[in-house]
């Protein structure tokens, strides 16, 4: 309603020239004349009387938008969530894409879909953001890998790494990994083998 009254009124109160000693004009009801017009069109009174219908508006409309991209993103986070419910305990490559305090997302190469690999699911050490990274204040470094404290292994931004789809929560629209090297730890441990050894058997 409001863009077509904003028509309305360039068609009959526009200005179709810089002013009146101009001799070229533009036809406003052409769109071609977008890319010609360096002047304001409406006459100023208009304009301002126009300002002050759509001004009151204008959070309400921005708070709409916001509405409609969130339930967007829900709706593509849903739809991932039921894509990968029925790959639990399926393996796939992935990216690492985000390094945090309490784990790393990794995206699926193959599904195209992001999911969490937590701190508490890394078995074979304790890992942590190395103290450059860590500190806050002024001058800080991107969050860019997870080290553990007895191995040194690192789970870095861009790294190629091998993940279990652990669970999915579908209304949460989180899907948890585990790196399939930790679950190897795990299982390393609990037969009281060398982690290589415990990987290469079947």
């Amino acid at each position: 309603m409001l863009n077509q009254q904003l028509l309305h009124l360039v068609f009959t109160e526009g200005r179709d020239r810089r002013s009146s000693r101009s001799k070229d004009g533009v036809n406003l009801r052409d769109s071609r004349c977008h890319g010609q017009v360096s002047w304001s069109v409406l006459p100023p009174e208009s304009e301002r009387t126009f300002r002050q219908r759509v001004e009151p508006l204008e959070s309400k409309f921005n708070t709409q938008e916001g509405l409609y991209r969130k339930a967007l993103k829900d709706l593509d986070g849903l739809r991932k969530a039921e894509k990968m419910k029925p790959r639990i305990d399926q393996n796939f490559y992935g990216i690492v894409t985000s390094v945090l305090s309490y784990g790393f997302f990794v995206t699926l190469e193959e599904l195209l879909v992001e999911g969490l690999v937590h701190v508490s699911s890394l078995k074979d050490d304790w890992y942590e953001l190395p103290q450059s990274n860590s500190r806050s204040g002024r001058g800080k470094q991107p969050q860019t890998r997870l080290v553990g404290r007895r191995s040194n292994r690192e789970y870095a931004l861009g790294d190629r790494i091998e993940v279990q789809v652990r669970s999915v929560d579908y209304y949460r629209q989180q899907i948890d990994l585990v790196a399939t090297a930790s679950l190897a730890a795990e299982a390393a441990e609990s037969a009281n083998l060398p982690p290589a050894i415990a990987e290469s058997s079947p």
